[in-house]
């Protein structure tokens, strides 16, 4: 009777480990397993952003900014 109680301890100690890392995951939005794709975009003004900053599409986390540099010949 007790290793029937140590193993069923042990199942839901992993189960709850695994259910909390699950949750932690989901709610950073992290892209594991998902493609990556690098998009090139060009502002005028880009305000306050800084490399590392998250990107937000309609409050979703869409990729974080990489890099930031002007353009060689201005704007266009």
């Amino acid at each position: 009777m007790r290793r029937a109680n140590d193993v069923i301890v042990g199942a839901v100690v992993i189960l709850v480990s695994l259910a909390t890392i699950g949750a932690t995951l989901w709610v950073k939005q992290s892209d594991i397993g998902s493609r990556r794709e690098r998009v090139v975009a060009r502002f005028v003004d880009v305000g306050n952003v800084r490399v590392g900053n998250a990107v937000v599409i309609r409050g979703v986390r869409a990729g974080r900014i990489e890099g930031i540099e002007l353009a060689r010949s201005g704007f266009l």
